[in-house]
């Protein structure tokens, strides 16, 4: 099921979600290092790479 056959977004937000995870990953990862946990850092930024390589097929899922 996509998620615009529960809400319709604008071109403007579909093509932000990408870039709003992105940020969300950077956020967990700044915190996660913020508290020595270079594990959950490391997973965030592993998440926020994977988000980029993904860019596509997210923006496809929506």
């Amino acid at each position: 099921m996509k998620y615009e056959s529960i809400i319709n977004l604008s071109e403007k937000e579909k093509n932000a979600i990408p870039c709003v995870m992105e940020c969300i990953e950077i956020l967990f990862a700044a915190y996660f290092i913020s508290i020595n946990d270079t594990k959950h850092a490391n997973e965030a930024y592993n998440l926020f790479c994977f988000i980029q390589n993904c860019e596509s097929d997210i923006k496809d899922m929506i």
